[in-house]
């Protein structure tokens, strides 16, 4: 096993990554952190955005574990599937189920590896000298939104983006809302608006996303009525070390990942 200062330093590492990123998506993390760069000796990990805080809880757990360095790429799992389908290497995949069963069609993961692993929803937070706000209702969050000064919402192939469309469809706001918007995932860091007194800003994304966000105050989720809950799997590589895998998910079984994911506005199902 690798001595303990190694996996301190890792931590630190995707810590140091991670708190930086002034974008709200995973694309400075991705861009710095490639399974690619990763050695064939290290535990290599496709993981979704919204899974990485639940898996940088309990990163020392999977390298006591597994005795080896872990290495996560992290990004939209769209995005990650472009990877595994060019044959990247790795040992295990932390993934939309549909990606996860896609990839098993393509014998890209191992067929019958495939464990689900938890749900995500759409939650709101705000920033600045924003009133009372009551995101839980319909009614609460069209005010909410048409009383914003910017919007921060993920486009394309986010995992919120099905939700996101349905909600701004549902409430009639899609055209009304155009000009707040400030679109994530585009590969640079959104702009801060300057707040005046009595303004606030919003965003609207994967509570395991929002949640751990500084300088910003979650709100909860959005109402039911407008989710479309995100189901997250994992799945073995076929190119990767089985053995090492298979511990992931066993730590992935346990009562210490219970926690990292209802600490991130996530649940089993």
């Amino acid at each position: 096993m690798r001595p303990a200062i190694h996996v301190l330093a890792l931590s630190i590492l995707i810590l140091a990554v991670s708190s930086s990123e002034p974008s709200f998506g995973q694309e400075g993390i991705a861009a710095r952190v490639k399974l690619a760069d990763a050695g064939p000796e290290d535990v290599r990990l496709f993981v979704s955005g919204a899974l990485r805080a639940p898996l940088m809880a309990v990163q020392p757990q999977l390298e006591q574990a597994t005795g080896k360095k872990v290495v996560m790429e992290v990004s939209e799992s769209r995005v990650l599937q472009s990877e595994i389908e060019a044959g990247q290497p790795f040992e295990a995949a932390l993934i939309t189920c549909p990606v996860v069963d896609e990839m098993i069609s393509k014998g890209r993961i191992v067929a019958g590896s495939r464990v689900d692993i938890g749900v995500v929803r759409v939650g709101v937070a705000v920033r600045g000298d924003a009133p009372t706000l009551d995101i839980g209702t319909p009614e609460g969050l069209k005010k909410a939104i048409l009383g914003a000064l910017s919007i921060r919402r993920f486009y394309g192939l986010g995992a919120s983006v099905p939700t996101l469309d349905n909600l701004f469809s549902k409430l009639a706001l899609t055209d009304i809302t155009k000009s707040k918007m400030i679109p994530l995932g585009t590969g640079k860091p959104a702009p801060e608006a300057a707040l005046s007194a009595g303004q606030y800003e919003l965003i609207l994304n994967l509570a395991s996303e929002v949640i751990p966000l500084k300088g910003w105050n979650y709100l909860g989720l959005i109402p039911e009525v407008y989710q479309l809950p995100v189901n997250l799997s994992v799945g073995i590589g076929t190119r990767g070390d089985a053995s090492a895998a298979k511990k992931v998910i066993e730590v992935l079984g346990t009562s210490a990942f219970d926690s990292a994911l209802e600490a991130n506005g996530m649940s089993r199902n």
